[in-house]
């Protein structure tokens, strides 16, 4: 499925980044990640060996446990997930994506408030994405609250009516 408020809206550490060491560090992660994707049955296996790289090298590699957290995700072990996307955001709490991610996890799990906070800081966050606004109002439909979610979509058309059509 879409990746609401993914990669474009991504903003890592960028002290740690602008050194050459962070940008070599940083592509050797996401490579990883991205063939841990590609093979499912091989992912947990990369995960655990990636995991020590993220952690030990820096613990400001907020990047790092955002793309755990996708694997963790992408695994169905929606809970570790969470967790994972909470250090990340423990360490740059301005990142669109782990917040977005954290919401949906939490979706998952049928934590609607969680979700639905999750999502909100998000749009705080980055306000005219209209993926994200739209899934608030999805949590607020799957928790039962119909005039929430009617509401979130009428907004939803100022920001993107194809979104909204849903």
């Amino acid at each position: 499925g879409a990746d609401p408020g993914g990669a474009r809206h991504y903003r890592g550490n960028r002290s740690l980044s602008s050194s050459i060491e962070g940008r070599f560090e940083r592509r050797r992660c996401l490579a990883g990640t991205r063939r841990c994707l590609r093979r499912t049955g091989t992912a947990y296996r990369c995960n655990r060996r990636l995991l020590p790289s993220f952690a030990d090298r820096s613990s400001e590699m907020d990047y790092g446990w955002y793309n755990l957290g996708l694997l963790y995700d992408h695994l169905d072990r929606t809970a570790e997930a969470i967790d994972v996307y909470r250090q990340a955001l423990k360490i740059n709490p301005f990142s669109v994506a782990p917040w977005t991610h954290l919401g949906i996890a939490n979706g998952k799990l049928e934590r609607y408030p969680d979700a639905i906070a999750s999502f909100q800081r998000a749009v705080e966050l980055d306000p005219d994405n209209a993926a994200i606004h739209y899934n608030i109002g999805y949590a607020h439909l799957l928790s039962g609250n119909e005039a929430a979610a009617k509401m979130i979509v009428e907004e939803l058309y100022t920001l993107d009516p194809e979104v909204a059509d849903r």
